[in-house]
């Protein structure tokens, strides 16, 4: 039950929008990265391990239609700075008041580089993965579910590392690892949270 409180109103039509990646190779399908193709793999682990049906379809960002987002419920796969559906989404949620402004975590530029980090109710979260050798690499990754900005019957997740490494991790994370997060979600009469609501979690 805990898990699927975590993935509750995803459970109707709802599409896996992950990022194209760019390649010469002539295929029926667009290029996708390993880490987001485990990442997804991850996730309909987690919808059979509690007994629902996963999510059937697929979009790159590229070709997402505006009808898809607010026919469908969406899990967006990988940062903004690869996935325009992210990137969209996370601005139209801080944008709904200035309360969600802080309570929503961002991808921002690291000053001075071609890094990212992720910001969120006034702290930032680098990425250690940029200056480790390998071979264990750690990645911070936010894992948003939130009413959709696109439809307000609706539910977007979004999983995402700063790096590939971390939207893999955080997928798993919600598969394996989901009771740490289970137990930390709000329950409040007074506040009108429950278990199944929205969250917003870093994971590393």
């Amino acid at each position: 039950r805990g898990q699927g409180a975590i993935f509750a109103g995803l459970d109707e039509s709802t599409l896996f929008v992950f990022p194209p990646r760019a390649g010469t190779v002539n295929t029926l399908v667009p290029l996708m990265a390993i880490e987001d193709f485990l990442a997804i793999n991850n996730i309909i682990s987690a919808y059979i391990r509690i007994g629902r049906r996963p999510p059937e379809k697929v979009r790159d960002s590229g070709a997402l239609k505006s009808q898809e987002k607010t026919n469908n419920n969406l899990i967006l796969i990988c940062s903004s700075r690869s996935n325009h559906a992210t990137k969209e989404a996370l601005e139209l949620l801080r944008a709904r008041n200035s309360h969600l402004n802080d309570l929503i975590p961002t991808f921002v530029p690291v000053a001075g580089s071609n890094q990212l980090q992720i910001q969120w109710n006034g702290a930032v979260y680098p990425s250690p993965s940029y200056s480790q050798t390998g071979p264990c690499y750690e990645d911070v990754a936010m894992i948003v579910k939130a009413q959709s900005p696109w439809a307000a019957q609706r539910k977007i997740m979004i999983v995402a590392g700063i790096r590939g490494i971390g939207t893999w991790g955080a997928a798993e994370y919600l598969k394996k690892w989901w009771p740490e997060l289970h137990r930390r979600k709000d329950q409040s009469r007074r506040r009108g949270t429950t278990k199944q609501g929205d969250f917003a979690a870093l994971v590393s």
